[in-house]
């Protein structure tokens, strides 16, 4: 009797046992609207389940964990379909989802599009319920299986929902296990590069923000290491930043957005050169064998089109990143690379958006504190001794300031733009002269903003300088003109009229080699250099001895329509009396009235 005692209560401890496991792991459903299971009544001494937390909800009558993960694996696509449907429907903790992971990773891959899908939001259910440590535990079982679908050449995801769930999934376990995914950078260079030939734009988002998490925490500490850590990475940065720009171009401003992000970060990572790419620039020496031949590939100025974008979204983000580039790209690659940036940052100045043309001046600003702090020795006598000269040359400007510009820039922020003037003095003037309207805008806005910056340096280049304003006067095309006389002025205002005034004269001058359109265009220059300069300028300009001889010859003799229409235009008093050769004192007064 005793030993049958024993044997019932060994198999009691046992079903117990076998009944606590089954409620914590197994079994679901437990207590399902106010229901007791029926176990629980044979359980004496059992703990009152109602202090438990409710157990999790299901679909369907029936379903336990346990024969769950053989049900998913069934060979009969319906049954994977329902039972999948009902862990979703199920509210499933996640000491209850953790089990079924590996199952779930096999569902990645299954032949019914709707299995996929539920096991791709299984799993994402499961990783935003769980900490770092626990998802980092997950990543040499996920990656492998991420790599398959979406970074294969051959068996990637056919369906682009489940692209791009899978996509956000990759980037929310990334953006999780940030200090965890440097061994999985292979990995990750195969997930991203086989997401870039996509063209959907949920997973280009993803993808962007994917190799942001890559650029930052993986790429980045590698490149500040001591050494060869910039070349070092450069090679994989190339890769992707290579793989990513065709994306620059995509029909959504938010995906052109994202994009630009994703460039500014990996930009950073040595691949300082990388900008060449970007602005289409290549030595004129330097041909490709494929070119040569009529073979080469079309080569694309991408900021360029970004300043011109029609999203003031991507526009105001394309003034962050060009900034940040010219603030912590590489010494070595900066100091390369950024006469190559530097003009789109300054052209933000003059974007029709005020919000945008106001970050711009305000980047350029703190560029400008950062440059001096950087060369604070080659400032500090002028910091320390030139308030004075500082203050006279701000009193002595008499043009008030083209938007955004309230006040005249700090010496850093001249400094910074100045240093590049004599690179880009020649492609402005070459666009200038071109046939296209666009780059032709977009250039006469640029130097006037320019000679803000430059002032009385631009002297020296006024004999390249004044022939391209010239030409910039174009009849047939009125707001070029406008823009060019306001260079003009702006170019006046600063530079030594003794530099520029026989230029003047010897292209208005009755020579062979003039022709009637070009000394009209040197002549119509005559009115806006007068606006611009400074009285003490216009009086020693007046009574000059230019005004008596050739430039009133060949002036007066343009009696051709363009001269006529020019004048009629005009209308300028200043014009006119410097033609007739007025007193300098009458001529003095009224500009002072």
């Amino acid at each position: 009797m005793a030993s049958t005692l024993r044997s019932l209560d060994s198999i009691l401890a046992a079903r117990k046992a076998q009944v606590s496991q089954a409620r914590s792991q197994d079994l679901i459903g437990l207590r399902r609207n106010g229901e007791v299971d029926s176990d629980d009544d044979d359980d004496e001494g059992a703990e009152n389940t109602s202090n438990k937390p409710q157990a999790a909800r299901t679909a369907g009558k029936g379903l336990d964990l346990g024969r769950a993960a053989n049900q998913i694996a069934a060979r009969e696509a319906g049954v994977r379909k329902r039972t999948l449907e009902s862990l979703i429907e199920a509210e499933l903790t996640v000491d209850q989802l953790k089990p079924l992971l590996r199952p779930l990773l096999l569902r990645f891959a299954d032949e019914s599009e709707r299995c996929r899908d539920c096991a791709v939001q299984l799993f994402s259910r499961w990783q935003k319920g769980v900490d770092a440590s626990e998802v980092g535990g997950a990543l040499p079982f996920l990656l492998p299986v991420m790599v398959e679908r979406l970074g294969s050449e051959t068996g990637t995801e056919p369906s682009e929902e489940v692209r791009a769930l899978l996509v956000t999934l990759m980037r929310d376990v990334l953006l999780k296990c940030r200090r965890l995914i440097q061994p999985y950078l292979r990995e990750c260079g195969a997930i991203a590069l086989g997401c870039c030939r996509d063209q959907h734009p949920e997973v280009i988002k993803g993808l962007c923000e994917l190799l942001e998490v890559v650029a930052v925490d993986v790429l980045m500490p590698r490149v500040k290491l001591n050494g060869d850590g910039p070349k070092q990475v450069k090679p994989f940065s190339m890769k992707l930043l290579e793989a990513v720009l065709p994306h620059i171009r995509h029909r959504h401003a938010a995906v052109r957005t994202c994009v630009l992000r994703a460039l500014e970060e990996l930009l950073l990572c040595g691949a300082g050169q990388f900008v060449e790419t970007l602005t289409g620039w290549r030595l004129k020496n330097n041909v490709p064998v494929a070119e040569f031949y009529g073979k080469g590939e079309a080569r694309l100025n991408y900021l360029s089109d970004l300043t011109r974008d029609r999203s003031v979204v991507v526009r105001r983000q394309m003034v962050k990143t060009v900034s940040r580039w010219m603030s912590e790209m590489q010494a070595e690659d900066l100091y390369e690379q950024e006469v190559r940036i530097a003009p789109y940052l300054v052209s933000a100045l003059c974007d029709e958006d005020a919000e945008t043309a106001e970050m711009a001046r305000k980047e350029i600003e703190r560029l400008g504190v950062e440059h001096i702090e950087l060369h604070l020795k080659d400032y500090k006598e002028k910091i320390e001794y030139g308030h004075a000269d500082e203050l006279a040359a701000t009193h002595a400007i008499t043009l008030p300031y083209p938007p955004p510009f309230q006040t005249r820039p700090t010496l850093g922020a001249r400094e910074r733009i100045m240093q590049h003037f004599r690179c880009l003095i020649h492609p402005i003037c070459a666009e200038l002269d071109q046939w296209t309207s666009i780059e032709r805008l977009q250039s006469a806005r640029l130097l006037e903003v320019l000679l803000v910056y430059v002032e009385g340096k631009v002297t020296e280049f006024a004999h390249q300088l004044l022939p391209a304003l010239a030409k910039g006067v174009d009849e047939d095309n009125p707001e070029l003109a406008v823009l060019v006389c306001k260079a003009t002025r702006v170019f006046a205002q600063h530079s030594d009229v003794d530099e520029y005034m026989p230029l003047l004269v010897n292209g208005a001058s009755d020579d062979s080699l003039n022709t009637l359109s070009r000394r009209v265009q040197h002549a119509t220059l005559l009115t806006p250099l007068l606006e611009g300069m400074r009285p003490a300028a216009a009086a020693h300009a007046l009574r000059n001895p230019w005004r008596t001889s050739e430039f009133v010859s060949g002036a007066t003799r343009c009696t051709g329509p363009g001269w006529s229409a020019v004048m009629r235009r005009e209308k300028s008093s200043a014009a006119t009396d410097c033609l007739r050769g007025p007193t300098t004192a009458s001529h003095m007064a009224s500009r002072e009235r």
